[in-house]
């Protein structure tokens, strides 16, 4: 449960039918809304992916004044 519904094939039309499924599909919408939601409240989290950034970016400075 990640949130998304994958398409594994390149074909255009895969990508509409899945669409098309998100559209219909209250039960579906529903999942993928949950799984959002508990996406952003964690992994996803602003807070968490500025941290990981900030992380590398003051990482990259040091190494650089390193040098």
């Amino acid at each position: 449960d990640g949130g998304a519904l994958v398409v594994d094939k390149p074909e255009a039309d895969e990508v509409v039918a899945a669409c098309r499924n998100i559209a219909i599909d209250p039960k579906t919408r529903e999942s993928l809304a949950q799984q959002a939601t508990q996406l952003h409240g964690g992994l996803f989290s602003p807070e968490r992916l500025q941290n990981i950034f900030v992380g590398e970016i003051e990482k990259l400075a040091l190494s650089t004044e390193a040098r």
